[in-house]
This record gives C-alpha cells, sequence and structure tokens, in this order.
C-alpha cells in the first residue's frame, strides 16, 4: 500500500485478523487448489525426490509431513477444523507483523495497537517429539513413468538459531553453485546432469541438508560415488582461500538481491523474529557469512555430511 494510506490499509489488515470468516465456497475452492497441487508435485522427479527424503530422515517429528498434506488428510478438512486451528494458534503471543517502508517507526506503532487492540492473548500448547536420528544409511527406490532420473542425498541438518548454518551455506556454495565442485565435474566435465543443486534447511528444530542431481538413469551410480568423493574431499583437504572467498561473495551477493524490496524485508525479518533469532538478523548475514573460514568447512563437512546418517532417495524409470 502507499504510505499514505497506512491507516487504511493496517484498520482492513485487522479486520481480517480479528474477524476471520472462512467461507464454505472458498474453503472448497481453497482444497481443490491444493489437491492440484498435490497432484503436480509427485508428477514433479525432484519434488517427489524431496518430499520422500523427508520421509526417509524423519521418522517421528512434524518435518516428516508434506507440507500440502496428502489427498485424504485435505479432503477431510472442513470449515469447523479451520475455526479451530485459527483459534489456537491466531493469536497475538504468536504473531509478528512487520512494516517496513516510508513510515515513521513511533506513528506506526500507534496505529498498530489502535487497530489490533482487540486481540487477546492466550496459551499455546504445541507439544512436538523430538527426532533421534538413524546411526544406519537409509535408502528409498521410487520408480516412476519417466525417462529422467533424480538422486537425492540427505543429512541431519541445523537449527535456525545453530551458528552451524553459516558454515554449512557455505558449505553448500562450495559443491552445487554454478561453478561449485558437483557443477564442474558432473555438468561440464562429464555432461550428466541436467540440473543440480542443494541446500539447507534449517528449522526451529534440527532441519537437514540435500543433495540433488537429474540425470539419465544410467549414470545414477556413478554420480552418487562422484557426490561421495567430493564430500570426503571437504573433511580431509582445507578449501582453496579464492575458492571459499567466491562462495562467499555469492551468498552475500544472492542475499543482497533477495532483499531488495520492502516486502522481502518484511517477509524475512517477520519470520525470523517469529523463529527465535531476531527481527534484524538479516543485517549479520554478510558478517556471518565472511567469517566463515577453511577450518569451520572441514569442521561442518565432518559433523553434519556424515555417511552413516544419510539417507539416499532414488527417483528411476520403471524398469530400472
Amino acid at each position: 500500500i502507499l504510505s499514505q494510506d497506512l491507516d487504511k490499509g493496517l484498520r482492513l489488515l485487522a479486520d481480517i485478523v480479528i474477524n476471520p470468516d472462512f467461507p464454505e465456497d472458498e474453503l472448497t475452492r481453497e482444497k481443490n487448489l491444493v489437491l492440484s497441487q498435490i497432484k503436480a508435485q509427485d508428477d514433479n522427479v525432484f519434488k517427489l525426490a524431496f518430499k520422500s527424503l523427508r520421509q526417509v530422515l524423519f521418522k517421528v517429528h512434524p518435518y516428516r509431513f508434506n507440507v500440502l498434506g496428502t489427498e485424504e488428510s485435505v479432503k477431510r478438512i472442513n470449515r469447523r477444523d479451520i475455526v479451530e486451528f485459527y483459534k489456537n494458534f491466531g493469536l497475538p503471543n504468536n504473531m509478528v507483523l512487520a512494516v517496513f517502508g516510508d513510515i515513521e517507526s513511533e506513528d506506526t506503532l500507534k496505529l498498530i495497537e489502535k487497530s489490533f487492540a482487540k486481540l487477546n492473548p492466550a496459551e499455546i500448547s504445541l507439544n512436538l517429539p523430538s527426532e533421534s536420528f538413524s546411526e544406519k544409511p537409509a535408502e528409498s527406490i521410487i520408480q516412476v513413468p519417466k525417462q529422467q532420473a533424480v538422486i537425492m542425498l540427505g543429512f541431519p541438518g541445523v537449527k535456525l538459531t545453530d551458528a552451524g548454518r553459516y558454515p554449512l551455506e557455505v558449505l553448500n556454495s562450495i559443491l552445487t553453485s554454478a561453478g561449485g565442485r558437483l557443477f564442474q565435474s558432473i555438468r561440464e566435465e562429464l555432461g550428466q546432469a541436467y540440473a543440480l543443486g542443494g541446500g539447507s534447511v534449517p528449522g526451529i528444530e534440527q532441519g537437514f541438508y540435500y543433495i540433488y542431481v537429474s540425470t539419465a538413469p544410467e549414470n545414477l551410480d556413478e554420480i552418487k560415488e562422484i557426490i561421495l568423493q567430493e564430500i570426503q574431499n571437504l573433511k580431509i583437504d582445507y578449501v582453496d582461500e579464492k575458492e571459499l572467498s567466491a562462495a562467499k561473495s555469492y551468498l552475500i551477493g544472492i542475499q543482497k538481491m533477495g532483499l531488495q524490496t520492502n516486502s522481502a524485508l518484511a517477509f524475512k525479518s517477520g519470520l525470523d523474529e517469529l523463529y527465535g533469532v531476531g527481527f534484524d538478523n538479516y543485517k549479520l548475514y554478510q558478517e556471518k557469512i565472511s567469517g566463515v573460514t577453511r577450518e569451520d568447512i572441514m569442521s561442518s563437512a565432518a559433523q553434519y555430511l556424515d555417511l552413516n546418517k544419510m539417507g539416499v532417495v532414488t527417483i528411476a524409470p520403471q524398469g530400472n
């Protein structure tokens, strides 16, 4: 909204938050949309692998669930379920409101307090089981009516509050970014990857780290060995300073590009505050990434890329 319309915008938002309606026709429309997304997800080999990897790594924690749900669970949801969920979790003590733009902080705070005055806090009860990760590698092979194959390796990762999240991000950049080790060895030198990448998925509880390669099915075994060898290399040899510097510069540049709009800043700071790392945590990113050393990368590889706790998902054409 325009800054001069902030008062109207906040009052409209407050009305939505305080007096939600959840009409039946919109619920039906949204359920149909989610059901179509679930079907599309299973038709995409990468998304299917990503969903399956969660189930391989997590056995008791809700991180094992598909965020979209299942066809059966979505169909069971009714308006009463939605109302009850919102009653339990749509609370001011479980809520962050982030405002960025051409505003005066004190005036904006007064408008927020006025608009949301009718919200009442309540106790939140949410007991989640702790995950005990397996000490043995686990594997899942899924056959699909496709010609393309995907191999995805996953490992127990970091919490959002862990200092180790920054070395792990740099490690991932060294391995999987354009120009990274796996990109060079698998895609550039061998020409065997349609796509490859990886990422750290930190959570309020311990999340996970993954690497994937999309390829032809006959290349799966060789690609897996290359990935495992590059992981081993990071554990026994220090990365080159030039390689380390390039990886850090890439990450810092990506973050700057991603936070160029008010909406992106509000989204990032709001979630960071909600997750307990602080609304201004994004301001520390460049410092944290720049401070990662060669020793940190080696330690991160040893700590997080534990082959005994590895999960592997292979999506292969039927008959392979």
